[in-house]
């Protein structure tokens, strides 16, 4: 029993990330690849039953109460722009069920999807700060020992922004790699 609770006692969560995120900008503009994208977040899973089925498996609710993510994007110089770097900023809280197996010891892998409702922000240099508010999705794996996880998961979304007083959709994708902290 006291293996069990150091087992799944791990509840709480702290993510860094390194990301390669895509963004496809509306007006037929060119998609871009993140110079570097970074995100760090911290959450808890609530697990919706006390004993493990089968003695090794686990539902849960996933809730990140804090997700922050930064992205820089190069833009080259075409015949619709004039080039320059574009800065992206995602705020959130994720919510979404997973599912955790312990198949040996303490090793446990956990799946995931998650709801991610987010506040974006957007800078170049020609504009000012581009804000409104964005639907997200996290999908990932990991696979964690004690304390120590390693994972991926996939971000994708759209946020919708006023440029010119027309509104541009822009659609974030791409994976990211991380490494978690359990306690």
């Amino acid at each position: 029993m006291a293996k069990q609770e150091k087992i799944w006692g791990r509840k709480k969560y702290f993510n860094i990330s390194y990301g390669m995120p895509s963004l496809t900008r509306g007006n037929g503009l060119e998609k871009l690849n993140s110079d570097f994208a970074v995100a760090i977040n911290r959450g808890n899973t609530y697990y919706l039953h006390k004993k493990p089925l089968f003695g090794m498996l686990k539902f849960g609710l996933d809730w990140t109460v804090f997700d922050i993510a930064a992205a820089k994007y190069t833009v080259e110089e075409s015949d619709f722009e004039d080039g320059g770097d574009i800065y992206k900023a995602e705020i959130g809280m994720q919510f979404g069920p997973s599912i955790t197996i312990n198949p040996v010891d303490f090793l446990k892998i956990n799946v995931y999807f998650r709801y991610d409702p987010t506040f974006s922000v957007a800078y170049n240099q020609d504009s000012d700060f581009l804000m409104n508010y964005g639907s997200y999705f996290n999908t990932g794996l990991a696979a964690s020992y004690k304390v120590i996880s390693l994972g991926a998961e996939y971000r994708w979304g759209t946020t919708s922004y006023k440029i010119d007083e027309e509104n541009q959709d822009w659609k974030v994708s791409g994976a990211y790699l991380y490494v978690s902290f359990r306690f």
